[in-house]
């Protein structure tokens, strides 16, 4: 069951346009962070395309990427509550579980996809035309990946799991919007005083993209291993991403446990009115309920912006 919910929401999502936009912003974000991180941080004989550059960059994630993991995330699960198809998919034979747990995989699945767009415009901005040939090094594809792994991939998941768990415990969408931007902003203040005042052990482990202590780590690299190295894996660098993943999976375990179909489907309210009117006089025919019609329009998409 698990494993057809993620093939059909993957499937929806990658035979919409919108989806292919996303990617292109994600490369534009790849190149353009790449280069703005080189300029900031001017260093003689660093390359353009140095692996420290590209671990700073996947550590931070981008803006763009947050602001599309915030729109994309919840609408897996949400949309049985806003579409109201959830008092017929909740009546099914299925187990509610796993039904949750195919719902989250396939929404941190498609983050992690969407993410990949981001990897490639870092790892093509030799080709972009920004500057001369010799101001660019091989493209570290090892280095890149191990990044993508150890850095993006664990952030996107603890913005998965704390926007379900904030949607499962309010059945509101603002609540997860709120609680990435609560993220983010930790995020900034962490680097901004990291930047202002040095880098503190409770920095680097309290950020919880890992940028601080990513930073730290390649700051203390020399310029040949700063162009080419692999991040050392260690230190602080390594509590921060034990501390938030263990604060991703119980994010995850927490929501997993208080999702049922009925907390989830019931609104709230009382419904004794209806049944009384309806025991009162059963020659009322009832009206008919028509299905709504799914939409995954970039107007829905805009509407979630807005909101």
């Amino acid at each position: 069951m698990i494993r057809k919910i993620i093939a059909y929401e993957l499937k929806k999502r990658f035979t919409s346009w919108i989806t292919l936009l996303f990617i292109v912003m994600l490369i534009f974000q790849g190149f353009w962070y790449t280069k703005g991180y080189f300029d900031y941080y001017p260093n003689d004989g660093l390359l353009m395309n140095a692996t420290a550059i590209g671990y700073m960059n996947l550590a931070a994630c981008g803006m763009l990427m947050i602001i599309i993991v915030a729109i994309v995330t919840g609408t897996a699960l949400h949309k049985d509550l806003q579409y109201k198809t959830g008092q017929w998919v909740y009546a099914l034979p299925i187990n509610e579980k796993s039904f949750y747990v195919g719902r989250f995989l396939s929404s941190f699945l498609y983050n992690v996809l969407l993410a990949l767009g981001y990897v490639l415009g870092i790892a093509l901005l030799p080709f972009g035309g920004l500057a001369e040939a010799d101001r660019f090094g091989p493209i570290p594809w090892g280095q890149i990946f191990q990044g993508f792994f150890l850095l993006t991939v664990p952030n996107l998941f603890l913005l998965t799991s704390l926007f379900f768990l904030g949607l499962v415990l309010t059945r509101k969408l603002a609540t997860g919007y709120l609680i990435i931007f609560g993220t983010v902003i930790a995020f900034l203040l962490m680097q901004t005083v990291a930047e202002g005042s040095g880098i503190t052990p409770g920095l680097a482990i309290g950020d919880p993209f890992g940028y601080v202590a990513t930073d730290g780590v390649t700051g203390q690299m020399s310029l040949e291993e700063r162009n080419f190295s692999y991040l050392p894996f260690e230190g602080y660098l390594l509590k921060n991403r034990l501390l938030w993943m263990s604060i991703a999976l119980i994010a995850f375990f927490i929501s997993y446990l208080k999702f049922g179909f009925k907390t989830f489907g019931n609104k709230g309210g009382s419904n004794k009115k209806t049944i009384t009117n309806s025991v009162a006089s059963p020659l009322i025919k009832p009206k008919a309920t028509l299905v709504p019609k799914l939409s995954f329009t970039t107007a829905d998409f805009l509407r979630k912006l807005w909101s």
